[in-house]
């Protein structure tokens, strides 16, 4: 007996039940309904490979437990035993799905190759529908190590930019120290200004910079040494971006200048510039007041970060005490010269 084939068979003549139970029964597991009603109920509470559906039954006609059969959503492959073939019963019937139609009386050999055609196609539909559930179980499981893998290829990129972003920080330092070594060299105010701001340029990787020193006098603040612009700037100080780093005593960094309210287009309108982002920030003498201010602009890739501003903060350190030392030593000749 083969139980992996289940047939039921519905119609209301035990005879007829009796008979192809017992030519089936070495082929298949066989369940028989005498009534539409008891087969919807087995229908409904177990899985089986084929039906075999006789169509004039009292009560619920065959029509009637097929339409209530795909109503419940059983697709099982269905075949019509009936003893009135007609065109209209068949395109009525074929609504429905059914597999084949068998006239009555039938040869029991051609129903029985009927049943194993309709088991076939059967076999062949669960086949599929277990394929398809598998490709997508496997599609989701690939979107899941997708997914796993894209996250390691984040975190190992993430990993890398680290990487790559601390041996770029540590040659920067590097850079700076050689800048520092150098910059105790210079006794010149007017070179040791112009190496400043080329070597901010540099450090930063920055378009240009400016080094503005401040006019208390006047209440402004003038550049006094500046990349590619000849004639000299004054802004008020509390004006611009410059200014208001002198009246807060605090480092400004913006990302797109012409959106930052503070920012003056007047100077890249004279110097036919345009100014994208900005880092500038206070330089101050050892009581604390501003004596000057270095402003970097426009960097070669990205905005500046907030590493920028601990590579300028640590410059500037070194800058505004060479400026002092310059400034002290100018003035003590001067006085020197005059006695």
């Amino acid at each position: 007996m083969n139980l992996e084939k289940s047939l039921l068979i519905i119609d209301d003549d035990v005879s007829i039940l009796d008979l192809l139970s017992e030519r089936l029964r070495s082929l298949y597991q066989i369940t028989t309904a005498q009534s539409g009603e008891v087969a919807l109920k087995l229908a409904k509470k177990h899985k089986f490979d084929v039906i075999l559906l006789d169509f004039n039954m009292p009560h619920l006609t065959g029509l009637d437990v097929l339409r209530k059969l795909r109503k419940f959503g059983i697709q099982t492959q269905v075949i019509l035993i009936t003893a009135y073939p007609t065109y209209e019963l068949a395109a009525e019937f074929n609504q429905f799905d059914v597999y084949e139609f068998v006239a009555k009386p039938f040869q029991l050999d051609a129903l029985i190759h009927t049943i194993d055609k309709a088991w076939d196609k059967h076999y062949l539909i669960k086949m599929k529908n277990e394929f398809e559930a598998n490709l997508i179980s496997n599609n989701t499981e690939l979107c899941k190590l997708n997914d796993r893998l894209m996250k390691s290829n984040q975190d190992l990129d993430e990993a890398c930019i680290n990487y790559n972003f601390n041996n770029l920080f540590q040659k920067r330092l590097m850079e700076l120290i050689d800048i520092f070594e150098h910059i105790g060299k210079i006794q010149c105010n007017e070179k040791l200004q112009k190496y400043i701001v080329k070597s901010v340029s540099h450090i930063l990787r920055a378009e240009r910079s400016t080094l503005y020193l401040v006019d208390e006098k006047n209440s402004e603040i003038y550049s006094s040494c500046a990349e590619d612009l000849e004639e000299e700037i004054r802004i008020k100080i509390g004006s611009g971006i410059a200014g208001t780093v002198v009246e807060n005593k605090q480092t400004i960094r913006v990302e797109d200048a012409y959106k930052d309210s503070r920012f003056d287009s007047k100077i890249d309108t004279l110097s036919s510039y345009t100014t994208k982002s900005i880092l500038c920030m206070p330089l101050s003498d050892i009581s604390g007041n501003v004596i000057a201010v270095i402003e970097a602009l426009n960097k070669r890739s990205g905005s500046f970060t907030e590493d920028d501003e601990k590579i300028l903060k640590a410059f500037n350190s070194l800058a505004s005490m060479t400026i002092q030392t310059i400034s002290l030593t100018n003035e003590n000749r001067e006085l020197k010269e005059i006695k």
